[in-house]
C-alpha cells in the first residue's frame, strides 16, 4: 500500500517564528521615560539649531541622542523590529532586564548636567541622579541586599578595631599642630585656596570645569565646606588633607590584608603612617593627596571583583566604575589611570584570559558607569581640547612638548642619549635616591626611608619575578607607569608632587618583602618561641622604620625651615601683619620686581585687604596711589630699603618696624603711619 503524501517540508525562507504570547508586565514608566526624553532631546537640539545657527553641530548632536532614545522606544515593540532585522538573533538582548536601558537615559542625564554650567545645586544634583540611575539600572540585585552583604563584615571586630585603630593613629599626627608645621602656607595651596574661595562665595559655578593649572574644579566644591564655615584660613584649607591620608593608610592595611596576609597589610599601613613623605603632604591644602586614596581603592575593588563569587561580581565591579568615574575629576588620575588600565588589560589577555572573559559584561558594566560619571568633564575637555594636555605639553621633555631634551643637549654639548639616560635614572629612582626638586617639599633627604627602600627594592624584584600573578603585575605597573610618565619624561625629577599616586604600591611592595624575607629567616629557626615571636619582632623593626621617618619630619626638617623660599615666607608673614590692621589702613607694598601683592598667599589670607583698593604695588615712591584711609602702612622687601628714607621724609610720623625671618634676615620692613 502507499503510504500517505507527506506534507512538503518548510522552506527556510518561508519559515515563521511561533507567535509569542505578550507579557503582563507593565512597562509604562520606562516607556513614558523613554518618549519624554526622545522628545526633550530634539527641542534641545532645535533650541540650540536656532540659538547658535553658525554652530550646527551641536544641534545635530542632540538630534543624534533623540534618535538612539527612539531606537530604544522602537525596539521595546518587539514585533516590528522583527520586521527589519530579521536575521539577527536577539535572544539575548531581548531577555535583558528592562531597566538595563536606563543606563542611555543616565548617559542623557549626565549630558543635561554638563550644560548647567553656571548653576552648581541643578548640576550636581542631576549628575548624582545619573550616577544613582546608572547603579540601578546596571546593576543585578536590589540594593538592600547590598547592606546584607555588608552586615557579615561587621563580624570581624579584629580587623574593624585595627582599622579604626591605624585610621585614628594616622590622622592625629597629621592633624596635630596643622597650622604651624608646616610653618607657611605655600604658593600653591593659595592659589587653590583662591579658587575654593570663589567657589565657597558662589562665583565660580561650574563643578565641571577647570581651575589654577588645569585642575579639575569637582574637588573644590568639598573643599569649599571648610572655607565656608571657618573662612580663609590655613586651617581651613589644610584640614580635609589629614583625614584623606588617615583613610589611605587604613585602605593600605585593607589592601594588604585582602591581597596578601595579615602581616603583610600591618607593615605597609605602618610604614605609610610614619612616612614623612606621605605626612607631608597629609598636612597641606593640595589636592595630590587625595590621588593614592582613590588609586588605592580603585585597584582594591578591582582586585576583590576579579576573585569575587558570581553572585556578587557585578556590585563590586560597579564600586570600581565608580571610583573610575570619579578619578577623572583629579588631574594625576585622569592622566595616568588609563595608561595603567591598558596595561593590565593587556596583562590579563595574556595571562589571565579565562578570568578576565569570565569578568568581561561586569567589565564593560564598571566602564559604563564611569562612562556617566566622568561624562561632564570629558565633554570639557571636548570643549576646550587644549586643556587636558597643557601641563603635559608645558612640562614634557620631548620635542614635540617643551622640546627641553633639544635645547638642553644644544646648551650643554651632551647628547640627547646621555641626557635622556640621565633622566631615567633620576626618574626611576625617584623614590630611592636624589633629591626631590618640587616646590611643595624638598626635605633635602630621599622620599623613602633607607630601610623601606631597601625592602622596596626587594620588593620590586620578587614582583617582577612572580608577575603573572595579577597583583604583583598591579604594583608594578602602578609604580613602573607613575615613574616613567610623572618622572622620566617631564623635568627635573623628581618632582614629590607628581609621583605620590605610587606611594601605597611603594608600602606594599616593601611590606611584600620584608614579610618573605622574614618568613624565610624563620624557617632556618624553626622553634615554636621563634614562630610565635616572628609577628611582633616584625612589627618592631616596621616600628624602627616608620617612626625614623616620622622622627625626621617632625624633628630636623621642622626645625630646618626649609619648606617654601624667601618670597613664599614673605608673603605669608605680610599677610599674617596685614591681619592685624583693620579697615582704616591703606598698605603700600615695595616689593616690584621681585615680589608683587598678587602673590597668592597674601589676597588668600590678608581678608581685609583687596589690591588696587587697599592694597598696592610701588614701583616709584613719587607716584603712591591716593589712599582712602587715615592710616598708612609702607612695606619694604630688604632690597628696597633704601627708599624708606624718602617716605619717611614725607611722613616724619611714622614707626619703623623689622620682621626677621627663616629664609632671610631680615625678612621685610614694614613703616607705620597712624592719624
Amino acid at each position: 500500500t502507499a503510504l500517505p503524501p507527506q506534507p512538503a517540508p518548510a522552506s527556510p525562507i518561508t519559515q515563521t517564528r511561533p507567535a509569542e504570547t505578550p507579557t503582563q508586565t507593565s512597562t509604562f514608566p520606562l516607556t513614558s521615560i523613554l518618549i519624554f526624553l526622545t522628545l526633550l532631546s530634539a527641542a534641545i537640539g532645535q533650541s540650540i539649531l536656532n540659538n547658535a545657527p553658525t554652530n550646527p553641530m551641536r544641534g545635530l548632536r542632540w538630534f543624534g541622542y533623540s534618535f538612539l532614545l527612539a531606537l530604544v522606544l522602537s525596539w521595546r515593540e518587539r514585533e516590528r523590529v522583527r520586521q527589519w532585522l530579521p536575521a539577527f538573533n536577539l535572544r539575548d538582548i531581548r531577555q535583558a532586564p528592562p531597566r538595563r536601558w536606563l543606563i542611555l537615559v543616565a548617559i542623557l542625564i549626565s549630558l543635561l548636567a554638563a550644560r548647567f554650567t553656571a548653576a552648581p545645586f541643578p548640576a550636581l544634583t542631576l549628575w548624582v541622579g545619573a550616577i544613582g540611575l546608572g547603579l540601578y539600572g546596571l546593576g543585578e540585585r536590589p540594593f538592600s541586599h547590598w547592606y546584607a552583604d555588608v552586615r557579615p563584615l561587621l563580624a570581624h571586630r579584629r580587623t574593624l578595631l585595627t582599622t579604626g585603630g591605624l585610621f585614628l593613629a594616622a590622622w592625629f599626627i597629621r592633624a596635630i599642630n596643622l597650622t604651624g608645621h608646616p610653618f607657611i602656607l605655600n604658593g600653591i595651596e593659595a592659589s587653590i585656596g583662591l579658587d575654593v574661595w570663589q567657589v565657597a562665595q558662589g562665583t565660580f559655578r561650574n563643578p565641571f570645569a577647570t581651575g589654577w593649572l588645569t585642575q579639575p574644579t569637582l574637588p573644590y566644591f568639598i573643599l569649599a565646606v571648610p572655607l565656608k564655615i571657618f573662612g580663609r584660613s590655613v586651617l581651613a584649607i589644610r584640614l580635609l588633607s589629614p583625614l584623606v591620608g588617615g583613610v589611605t593608610v587604613a585602605l593600605t592595611y585593607l589592601a594588604g590584608k585582602r591581597l596578601w596576609d595579615e602581616p603583610t597589610g600591618l607593615v605597609a599601613a605602618l610604614l605609610l603612617l610614619g612616612s614623612h613623605f606621605h605626612l607631608h603632604y597629609s598636612r597641606l591644602g593640595m589636592l595630590n593627596i587625595w590621588e593614592p586614596m582613590l588609586t588605592l581603592l580603585l585597584f582594591g575593588v578591582a582586585a576583590v571583583a576579579w576573585h569575587a563569587p558570581a553572585a556578587r561580581k557585578r556590585d563590586w565591579w560597579l564600586g570600581c566604575g565608580l571610583v573610575l568615574g570619579l578619578g577623572m575629576y583629579f588631574y594625576t588620575p585622569s592622566h595616568l589611570w588609563p595608561l595603567m588600565l591598558v596595561v593590565l588589560l593587556v596583562a590579563a589577555l595574556l595571562w589571565r584570559r579565562e578570568r578576565l572573559w569570565e569578568n568581561g559584561r561586569h567589565l564593560l558594566a564598571a566602564a559604563l558607569l564611569a562612562l556617566v560619571i566622568s561624562l561632564p568633564q570629558l565633554l570639557y575637555y571636548q570643549r576646550n581640547p587644549t586643556v587636558f594636555m597643557e601641563r603635559a605639553q608645558m612640562l614634557g621633555i620631548l620635542a614635540s612638548q617643551s622640546g627641553w631634551l633639544m635645547q638642553e643637549a644644544a646648551r650643554t654639548g651632551q647628547s640627547e642619549w646621555a641626557l635622556f639616560q640621565q633622566q631615567l635614572w633620576q626618574g626611576l629612582l625617584a623614590f630611592n635616591y636624589g633629591v626631590d626638586k618640587s616646590p611643595a617639599y624638598r626635605p633635602g633627604v630621599p622620599l623613602v626611608g633607607y630601610g623601606t627602600a631597601v625592602f622596596f627594592v626587594l620588593g620590586v624584584i620578587t614582583a617582577v619575578l612572580r608577575a603573572r600573578r595579577l597583583r604583583h603585575t598591579v604594583l608594578l605597573v602602578w609604580v613602573g607607569i607613575t615613574l616613567l610618565f610623572g618622572a622620566v619624561l617631564l623635568v627635573e625629577p623628581p618632582n614629590s608632587h607628581r609621583i605620590l599616586i605610587a606611594l601605597p604600591a611603594v608600602m606594599l611592595l616593601a611590606a611584600m618583602a620584608l614579610v618573605a624575607y622574614g618568613r624565610s629567616l624563620i624557617r632556618l629557626f624553626p622553634a615554636p618561641t621563634t614562630q610565635r615571636a616572628f609577628l611582633p619582632a616584625l612589627l618592631l623593626l616596621t616600628l624602627l622604620f616608620a617612626t625614623g621617618e616620622a622622627g625626621f619630619y617632625f624633628g630636623r626638617y621642622r626645625t630646618e625651615h626649609s619648606f617654601a623660599d624667601r618670597n613664599t615666607e614673605i608673603a605669608h608673614e605680610m599677610a599674617v601683619y596685614l591681619n592685624t590692621l583693620d579697615t582704616s589702613w591703606t598698605a603700600y607694598f615695595f616689593g616690584p620686581p621681585n615680589m608683587y601683592v598678587s602673590f597668592p598667599t597674601i589676597p588668600f589670607l590678608a581678608t581685609n585687604f583687596q589690591e588696587g583698593i587697599n592694597l598696592f604695588d610701588v614701583t616709584d615712591p613719587n607716584a603712591l596711589p591716593p589712599a582712602a584711609t587715615p592710616n598708612q602702612v609702607f612695606i619694604f622687601l630688604p632690597e628696597r630699603f633704601g627708599e624708606a628714607e624718602q617716605i619717611q621724609a614725607h611722613f616724619p610720623e611714622g614707626e619703623l618696624h623689622l620682621f626677621d625671618g627663616y629664609h632671610a634676615n631680615p625678612l621685610l620692613y614694614v613703616y607705620e603711619v597712624r592719624r
